[in-house]
């Protein structure tokens, strides 16, 4: 069982001090727990949602890119958009190493609730691969009624 430790500045600790007595405390002031010897501190809070999306997004962009480029190839400019300046492989890459860190990282940290220091770093780089991965596509769903009418009007001229 953790030894608690409240680690706050001496000019809270009256404050402090008043609202654990009082019951007042609303979950703004939170312990610090002091792990066993031999066991790594962890950060609990709520679970992050984000890196579940972030997983399938993965799985889109890995099996979707091949198609997505293919059926862009007579628009120049949308598939150098979608694809990362024309290199597919790239895309796949990127959200394939992200995905590769999602993976265990879920099962480490009971579903993306309790993480290590170590653990919240590789959790932000996946993130950022995933974002960079996708941004193509997130730009092209972003924008693709004005780029489905710029289309339909090239066509008409």
């Amino acid at each position: 069982m953790p030894i608690i430790d409240w680690e706050v500045p001496t000019h809270l600790g009256a404050v402090l001090n008043r609202a654990r007595r009082s019951g007042t405390n609303r979950g703004h002031l939170r312990a610090v727990g002091a792990s066993p010897p031999g066991h790594r501190l962890t950060t609990t809070g709520h679970p992050r949602r984000w890196p579940w999306p972030a997983a399938a997004f993965d799985v889109l962009l890995i099996t979707g890119t091949p198609g997505l480029a293919e059926t862009l190839e007579n628009f120049p400019m949308l598939h150098a958009l979608a694809t990362l300046g024309d290199v597919p492989l790239l895309v796949q890459v990127l959200a394939l190493t992200s995905l590769t860190i999602l993976i265990p990282l879920a099962a480490l940290s009971q579903g993306f609730r309790r993480f290590t220091g170590p653990q919240q770093g590789l959790l932000v780089l996946a993130g950022m691969l995933t974002t960079i991965a996708g941004a193509g596509w997130l730009v092209l769903l972003a924008f693709s009624p004005l780029i489905v009418v710029a289309l339909l009007a090239a066509r008409a001229l």
